[in-house]
C-alpha cells in the first residue's frame, strides 16, 4: 500500500513538474523582456507546444497510466 501511493505521488510530481516548468520559463521570459506584450503570446506559445512535446515522453505517459486508470470493459 505504501508503495503504491509512493509511486502515484511521485508521478503526480512528474506530472506537475512537465506542467509547470514550461509556464514558469515563459513567465520569465515575459519578465525579462521588461513585460513587452509581442513576447507575452510567443512565450506562452512555446510553453504548450513544450508541454504537448513533454507529454508524449514515455515516463510521463506511464506516469499518465498510473494516475488515470483505464475503465474496465
Amino acid at each position: 500500500m505504501k508503495k503504491r501511493r509512493s509511486s502515484k505521488l511521485k508521478a503526480l510530481g512528474l506530472i506537475a513538474l512537465v506542467i509547470v516548468s514550461p509556464l514558469a520559463a515563459a513567465m520569465a521570459a515575459f519578465a525579462f523582456s521588461n513585460w513587452h506584450a509581442g513576447v507575452f503570446g510567443g512565450a506562452f506559445a512555446v510553453a504548450g507546444l513544450t508541454t504537448g512535446f513533454l507529454m508524449r515522453l514515455p515516463r510521463v505517459q506511464a506516469a499518465l497510466r498510473l494516475l488515470l486508470p483505464q475503465p474496465v470493459e
